[in-house]
C-alpha cells in the first residue's frame, strides 16, 4: 500500500545503466517515488534521493555504476542529506559488497532489489520509509 504522499517529500533522480528491463524498472521505480510526493529531477545535483539502476551481466556496466557513486560523493560532501541507492541486479549480487566498495556516499546500508526475479517486485522494492 502506497505512503500517504507529503506535500512535497523531495525530488528524485534515476541514472540508468544497462538492458531495456533495467529501463522500464528505472521508469517504475520513478513512478512509485512520484506516486510518494517525489518530483521527478533530471540533474542528480538537484535531487535528494538519487538511485543508480545497474546491471551487472557485464563488468563495464559496474564499472559505470562505482564511477557514478564515485561522483556522487562529491555531491554528498555538499549535502549531507542525500540519499543514494543501488538498484537492479548488481544490488542483488552484490550486496555487501557495494558498502565496502563505495562506503562514503551510501551512508546508510540500503539498497534495493526485487524480491525475486519478477520485475513487477521492483515497483514495491523502492518505497522510501522515513
Amino acid at each position: 500500500m502506497p505512503a500517504t504522499p507529503a506535500a512535497s517529500a523531495g525530488s528524485a533522480f534515476v541514472y540508468t545503466i544497462g538492458c531495456q528491463m533495467n529501463d522500464l524498472d528505472s521508469e517504475l521505480s520513478l513512478a512509485t517515488l512520484a506516486d510518494d510526493g517525489f518530483s521527478i529531477s533530471h540533474d542528480p545535483a538537484q535531487a535528494d534521493v538519487v538511485f543508480v539502476n545497474t546491471c551487472s551481466v557485464r563488468e563495464k556496466a559496474e564499472d559505470k555504476a562505482y564511477s557514478f557513486l564515485g561522483r556522487m560523493n562529491m555531491l554528498k560532501r555538499k549535502n549531507p542529506n542525500l540519499v543514494i541507492g543501488v538498484l537492479g541486479c548488481m544490488a542483488q549480487k552484490q550486496g555487501e559488497l557495494i558498502f565496502r566498495r563505495a562506503p562514503w556516499p551510501l551512508g546508510a546500508k540500503m539498497k534495493c532489489a526485487p524480491k525475486s526475479a519478477s520485475r513487477p517486485a521492483t515497483r514495491a522494492s523502492v518505497r522510501l520509509s522515513a
